[in-house]
């Protein structure tokens, strides 16, 4: 699968930080890889780079719970549909600046390591996975440590454990 993302940035504040879209396509493609999804498909996401306000405002009007979080992700339809003409749109992910950077100070993590791993994260919401039970956790956590590893990145589950509620 091929999959382009459309990239908006509405806190300058990741812009001072790394490139994005760089990022976003490098997880993308090893979660992709990680989840051996080469089907000659194209698809699209969308992905918001925001604040802890923004991120408040639609986890409360969505999910009715007003409080920040790293990542939201709204898959678009059902995964196993067949695309439609051109492109098949998966969803969007919203990040937030705010506590994406806190978590990774708290964690003792390098910040472009934790947000891979919610990009990663919420990818594979868009995808299809979750981690309502332990048993889903497992297979979630799985695919994330495949994919942060393939990018020389620190695996997240040995590093820390956080199962917070991240939709």
């Amino acid at each position: 699968m091929r999959v382009r993302s459309d990239i908006l940035i509405e806190d300058q504040r990741w812009v001072a930080t790394l490139d994005l879209q760089l990022l976003v396509d490098r997880v993308i493609a090893a979660a992709l890889s990680a989840l051996d999804a080469d089907n000659g498909e194209s698809a699209e996401v969308s992905l918001l780079f925001a604040d802890d306000a923004r991120i408040s405002l639609l986890k409360g009007a969505w999910l009715g719970k007003n409080a920040p979080t790293n990542v939201l992700s709204f898959p678009a339809a059902d995964v196993g549909q067949p695309p439609c003409e051109g492109n098949r749109f998966l969803g969007d992910m919203i990040f937030s600046f705010d506590t994406i950077r806190r978590e990774a100070e708290d964690e003792g993590k390098p910040f472009e390591a934790h947000l891979a791993h919610m990009i990663a994260h919420g990818f594979l919401h868009l995808m299809g996975y979750d981690h309502i039970d332990d048993e889903e956790a497992n297979v979630m956590e799985a695919l994330e440590s495949r994919a942060l590893l393939t990018l020389g990145m620190p695996d997240p589950w040995l590093t820390y454990v956080h199962r917070g509620d991240e939709a």
